[in-house]
């Protein structure tokens, strides 16, 4: 597992907060983009799935997005979900769905107030983070 922890500009944190309230009582979810590590974009993808409980997203959808982000010459560093009415604690079928160890797991839940947690996934185990907020880039020692 690489990278220590998710550092994120703030207009994107919102962006992504956001997407998540708007899409309640249904899961949200995305994909978090940027360079050299450092996520400054949301990218809202569309719930395809039936249920309020999960998330689905299509090959087609995806590939479109990742299309995008290569186009900005960024790096898909994370991928969101929301959790409406439990805690942004990966669940058995996020863990054996996330494919790719190398990015992040961002879970936003909305049980009482907005929490985003991050989280390192490979193997089937799950390692909490640490998520960095700000206005602007770190410094590269940061990274």
């Amino acid at each position: 597992m690489t990278g220590r922890a998710l550092y994120m500009d703030e207009s994107a944190y919102l962006q992504m907060t956001a997407h998540g309230r708007e899409s309640l009582p249904r899961e949200a979810c995305g994909i978090l983009s940027g360079v050299d590590g450092y996520a400054m974009r949301c990218r809202p993808l569309a719930n395809e799935s039936l249920f309020s409980h999960s998330f689905f997203v299509s090959e087609k959808n995806t590939a479109h997005v990742l299309h995008q982000i290569e186009q900005c010459r960024e790096t898909p560093l994370a991928v969101y979900h929301t959790h409406p009415v439990t805690q942004a604690v990966p669940s058995s079928l996020d863990v054996r769905h996330h494919a790719d160890p190398a990015v992040f797991m961002v879970i936003v839940s909305y049980k009482q107030n907005i929490e985003a947690r991050v989280y390192r996934i490979d193997s089937g185990t799950y390692k909490e983070v640490p998520l960095f907020r700000g206005k602007g880039r770190p410094s590269a020692g940061t990274l």
